[in-house]
């Protein structure tokens, strides 16, 4: 393993250099950056306390909007945070949080629409994995080269991120394969679920309080083991495009077009949820 790569601002403290020129650049070659201060540092012992609450609710089948599940009773990622059946505010309170917000618009502007939110864990009675694979949105993994490089070089609309609140090692990736083809083994492991090396991985390691800012069309995997404890929130912005044509929302996040949800939500987030809800179809 190797550590994650912290790269500072040049100017610490300020908060519109929280991603700077050479984060900019680190992005585009690898891939991902990670900072330390995309969170209000009082914001992730609450956090942390919230991930637990719903993580035991979960799994003692209390409450489940929308959880996909290692095996049964065992969730690996679980979405919902927002619902009012969870009742932890502090998620939206993250969401809003300036730290994090700066660190987004400064990627992706600041006309924004949310997106998702979701807690990465980890089962207690098995290992489990996330072979090797990119985010394509549904796309095919296995494009000819032409429509393979066509979908990656797609402008960036999103701003995704992870937040690590106890330290986590599950994250391997390739850097800098974001923007070409396949290799063979690169291949080979992605079409075939092989739980294999690959030339040039990384195994990230995030300490609790990091965030992880990546391209999702890198070419990556997880494995998350039964004696460590994975708390790790995965969440996204787009840019708002009031152009952009409706499409069936996705079936992971539809507990979202409940009304209760938009009530329940602060004032400050009804402007992104608005957004995003204008482009879902039922």
């Amino acid at each position: 393993a190797v550590p994650a790569r912290t790269l500072e601002p040049e100017r610490p403290g300020d908060r519109n250099d929280m991603v700077d020129r050479e984060h900019h650049e680190a992005f585009e070659r690898d891939g991902y950056f990670v900072v330390d201060d995309a969170i209000d540092p009082d914001l992730i012992e609450p956090l942390r306390a919230a991930a637990v609450r719903i993580k035991a609710k979960v799994r003692a089948g209390e409450v489940d909007v929308y959880t996909q599940w290692a095996e049964p009773g065992e969730p690996f990622n679980i979405l919902g945070m927002l619902s009012p059946d969870f009742d932890e505010p502090v998620f939206s309170e993250y969401l809003l949080c300036g730290p994090l917000l700066d660190a987004v618009i400064a990627q992706i502007g600041s006309e924004l629409r949310w997106e998702w939110l979701s807690l990465f864990t980890n089962p207690y009675h098995a290992n489990f994995r996330l072979g090797w694979h990119r985010d394509l949105g549904g796309v095919a993994q296995d494009l000819p080269e032409a429509e393979e490089l066509e979908n990656l070089h797609q402008p960036r609309e999103e701003c995704r991120w992870e937040l690590a609140l106890v330290d986590d090692t599950a994250l391997r990736l390739v850097p800098g394969s974001q923007y070409r083809h396949r290799t063979g083994p690169e291949t080979e492991a992605i079409m075939n679920n092989l739980d294999v090396e690959l030339p040039g991985q990384v195994v990230l390691e995030l300490k609790a309080g990091q965030t992880f800012f990546w391209n999702g069309k890198i070419i990556h995997a997880s494995q998350a083991r039964k004696d460590r404890e994975r708390l790790t929130l995965t969440g996204a912005y787009c840019r708002y495009d009031p152009e952009e044509k409706p499409q069936k929302v996705n079936g992971k996040i539809r507990w979202m077009l409940e009304d209760r949800v938009r009530d329940y939500l602060p004032e400050e987030m009804h402007l992104y949820y608005d957004r995003w809800r204008a482009v879902q179809l039922p």
